[in-house]
């Protein structure tokens, strides 16, 4: 179980990080387009928004494992993979 809340955390820093990447490059295209670049900047923000979200409930899920696992150490079950 640890391992897999592991791989889980790391999948959603990755994810986090590629929206931030994926949002700048966004309000970027709307400081470089020659119309008004309002839209951009909005649709920029809300993947900012978005990606804050994404990795919250990420972490909560990770959360929700660890302690998963540690609930299960404490009741005595520590070959919990046969269960």
């Amino acid at each position: 179980m640890k391992r897999f809340s592991n791989t889980v955390s790391t999948v959603n820093l990755v994810l986090f990080i590629l929206n931030l990447v994926l949002a700048g490059f966004i309000m970027l295209g709307g400081a470089t387009a020659t119309d008004v670049g309002g839209i951009y900047l909005i649709v920029g923000l809300v993947f900012v928004f978005y990606s804050l979200l994404q990795y919250f409930i990420g972490r909560c899920i990770v959360w929700h494992f660890i302690y998963k696992e540690l609930d299960l150490e404490i009741k005595g079950f520590r070959n919990w993979k046969q269960n």
